[in-house]
């Protein structure tokens, strides 16, 4: 077939685009009508201290009353592939190893995630190489970090130590010692009965909002703003360090 003032293997050469893009979109339409979720619900014996670690997924732990852990992992799949996971250990050192098989080439979801049900008492230790956690409502501490992924800690009572390489950190807690790092991301803390707080950022905002009281502050941005609006006082038990090498430090008894 021949088109005028095109040449013969130029309209090859769009011929097949065409039909890659037909069969592309062919494929994505395939995997969006067929999208669904796997879940699957197994439960542990309780721990003094639940630790879990994953590659990519998200997790939320969340306290509540119940004497064992359930463990809730939903798996997003579709006819091209998907995520699984696969649950090994138990709740003193519970690994979620989870994966993706699907057809690079097609637009087709693959994310894992977990909820987690624990005793309230309990303490967490969560560690994602990609991926979003999230704790709430422990009496118990919290230790959690990500490679890639936001951190949000939620009314636990318990120490919060609070780490992620790339990421934004939320800590609104009445824990009393509190210590957040990232390298690349915003950090918010509202604490509510704090002691101490250590709050760190490579490039990023830092700030803090905690009651109307007395504080030995120590805050600094090296490319920024310091704003400090609260009583300090070097003498003081309660002890606030907020630092930023690129981005402003807000120190606050009321939202900014």
């Amino acid at each position: 077939m021949d088109v005028p003032g095109i040449s013969r293997p130029v309209l090859v050469v769009l011929i097949v685009v065409a039909l890659l893009l037909f069969a592309y979109g062919a494929g994505s339409a395939v995997g969006r009508l067929t999208r669904h979720t796997d879940t699957q619900t197994r439960t542990f014996a309780a721990a003094p201290t639940v630790v879990i670690t994953s590659r990519n997924a998200d997790i939320n732990i969340v306290a509540s009353d119940r004497s064992d852990v359930r463990v809730t992992t939903r798996e997003q799949r579709s006819a091209w592939g998907g995520g699984h996971v696969d649950l090994r250990g138990d709740t003193g050192g519970l690994e979620l190893r989870d994966s993706c098989s699907d057809i690079p080439v097609v637009d087709d979801p693959c994310h894992v995630s977990m909820h987690v049900d624990v005793p309230r008492n309990t303490s967490v230790r969560m560690v994602t190489g990609t991926g979003d956690l999230r704790a709430e409502h422990l009496a118990g501490g919290a230790d959690v970090s990500s490679g890639t992924g936001d951190l949000h800690v939620l009314g636990v009572r318990g120490p919060v130590r609070a780490h992620a390489d790339t990421g934004d950190v939320e800590v609104v807690a009445p824990a009393p010692d509190i210590s957040v790092r990232t390298a690349t991301g915003d950090v918010a803390i509202v604490a509510n009965h704090p002691q101490t707080i250590h709050a760190e950022a490579a490039t990023g905002d830092v700030v803090l909002v905690v009651p109307d009281l007395t504080y030995a502050v120590d805050a600094q941005s090296d490319v920024g703003d310091d704003k400090v609006f609260v009583h300090v006082d070097d003498a003081s038990p309660r002890k606030i360090e907020a630092h930023t090498k690129t981005g402003d430090v807000i120190v606050s008894t009321n939202a900014p």
